[in-house]
């Protein structure tokens, strides 16, 4: 049987998203007292119209500082809770499919350079597997963003 590169790349997509599912479900992050309740409060301050400001408990929007971060990932946050309607565990599974998604196009700007299917595969599956794509998909950090650029 032969194998193309299409089952390949859906074998390591696979490969590399169950894993970090299963993760998710099953080893969830505290999300109070860190920066993921900072970014979380400022995505539901930019849905409540608020923008970059005082919580969305208050009456008036309060400017907030975020300090020297800018803004970009609790947009995307933002717009990511709101077409799945704040859930936080959509929220850890977009992070997953976009760490998943980097290594597919990894692989493909890899495939010029090899020649082996085998060792395509081995590079994807090492890729996947690997500690740091691994943990950081059940935090809702800017951190798989950050791995999969």
């Amino acid at each position: 049987m032969r194998i193309n590169y299409f089952q390949i790349y859906l074998l390591v997509f696979l490969i590399s998203l169950l894993p970090k599912i299963l993760i998710i479900i099953y080893f969830p992050s505290i999300i109070e007292g860190n920066d993921q309740e900072t970014y979380l409060r400022v995505a539901k301050n930019i849905l409540s119209g608020c923008g970059i400001a005082g919580g969305p408990d208050n009456e008036s929007c309060n400017p907030t500082s975020m300090g020297p971060k800018v803004p970009g990932y609790p947009i995307m946050l933002a717009f990511v809770m709101l077409l799945t309607d704040s859930s936080y565990f959509f929220l850890k599974i977009f992070n997953a499919l976009t760490i998943s998604f980097s290594i597919i196009y990894f692989l493909r700007t890899l495939k010029t350079l090899i020649n082996s299917k085998f060792l395509f595969f081995t590079i994807g599956t090492i890729l996947s597997l690997s500690p740091i794509t691994l943990p950081w998909s059940r935090f809702i950090l800017t951190e798989p963003i950050s791995i999969s650029i």
